[in-house]
């Protein structure tokens, strides 16, 4: 089970990137703007729209994502605890937050290493 987000690809490196992944077995769930979540999975996740939804309303929300360029983030280990869950629950902040911590601490790795 693998979840990806590629975010802020130049459109080159997203075509190249895209189809690599496609060739590995990767689909796409969702594409918005500069945004595509892929995952590579034979596991059904209740829900999992709704998962989506919350995933792209945090991209929305935070400027510091939004600002960053040409990323390439896992977050699966988010999607492993949606999977684990019995479908959504608006009071479950466990899934927000882990997302919230994977992006920003891709970005802040980004940031470092330049």
């Amino acid at each position: 089970m693998s979840y990806l987000l590629l975010h802020n690809l130049e459109d080159y490196t997203y075509k190249n990137i895209l189809e690599s992944y496609k060739k590995d077995g990767y689909i796409i769930l969702y594409k918005e703007d500069n945004n595509t979540l892929i995952k590579k999975s034979n596991l059904n996740i209740k829900d999992e729209e709704i998962y989506i939804k919350v995933l792209f309303s945090q991209l929305n929300k935070n400027k510091m994502i939004s600002d960053s360029k040409g990323l390439v983030i896992d977050i699966t280990n988010a999607f492993l605890h949606a999977y684990k869950k019995n479908g959504f629950d608006k009071f479950d902040n466990i899934f927000t937050w882990t997302i919230r911590n994977t992006l920003i601490k891709k970005i802040i790795g980004e940031n470092y290493e330049k």
